[in-house]
């Protein structure tokens, strides 16, 4: 009789792990959305483990997932130092551009399980204003509101961006604050006290459980992930 023998265990090194983890919950939606990820795959940890390693061996897989992936963990976290720092204008300009990117990661998501194809997806997100994607689009797409305090604080969030991003360069008298500079200013005011982390992960979290609850697909991703951190797999690990 042949003799059965072990199949090597996969090893990876750090920086491939560090890279699977950062990118995993991608691989996964994208995974979920072509059908290569299903709920059997979550019955054990050895499948899920297997599944997902099969799946970062797939250049296209991975090429797919990027566009789920922002940059704004970054630009977040240099809003946050900048508005400490009292450089509110880059602060402002920084959360907005993280804010944006949110909403069209999330709207990716939401108009993925439409008729809609990638190129249709694409001009929709750029031709809609970010007040249409947080108002009656919003609620034509997943039948949800958003919040109108974190609508009204967005909107003025915008508006200081737009300010800045388009700078009239218009002075003012001597004796008067009503030059471009002064009404930016006037407007950074007018904010009060802002906690830019929190009101990210505000408007963050809200998308995030209107996708849950829209998308299938992203509810199967958020429940492998569950897995992962219930595994401690990949570095993820249970919330305290």
């Amino acid at each position: 009789m042949p003799v059965k023998t072990k199949k090597r265990p996969v090893i990876l090194s750090k920086t491939e792990w560090n890279f699977i983890r950062m990118i995993v919950p991608s691989v996964l939606l994208t995974a979920a959305r072509n059908g290569l990820l299903t709920h059997k795959h979550l019955s054990s940890k050895k499948t899920l483990v297997k599944q997902l390693y099969e799946h970062t061996k797939k250049p296209g897989l991975f090429k797919e997932a990027k566009k789920f992936v922002g940059f704004h963990t970054e630009f977040i976290a240099l809003s946050v130092e900048s508005w400490k720092k009292r450089k509110k204008e880059l602060g402002v300009v920084l959360l907005a551009i993280s804010i944006e990117q949110t909403v069209n990661c999330y709207y990716r998501l939401l108009l993925g399980t439409s008729n809609l194809d990638d190129a249709e997806i694409t001009a929709a997100i750029r031709n809609l204003s970010l007040d249409a994607k947080l108002g009656w689009f919003l609620k034509l797409c997943s039948g949800e509101d958003f919040p109108i305090r974190l609508k009204k604080k967005l909107r003025m969030i915008s508006e200081i961006r737009n300010s800045i991003v388009h700078y009239k360069a218009q002075g003012s008298p001597m004796d008067e604050n009503t030059g471009s500079h002064d009404a930016i200013e006037k407007q950074i005011k007018a904010l009060g006290r802002l906690n830019i982390q929190k009101f990210f992960q505000e408007i963050e979290w809200k998308l995030f459980e209107i996708t849950q609850r829209t998308n299938k697909d992203f509810r199967l991703m958020v429940k492998a992930v569950t897995k992962l951190k219930k595994w401690s797999i990949l570095g993820f690990q249970e919330e305290p």
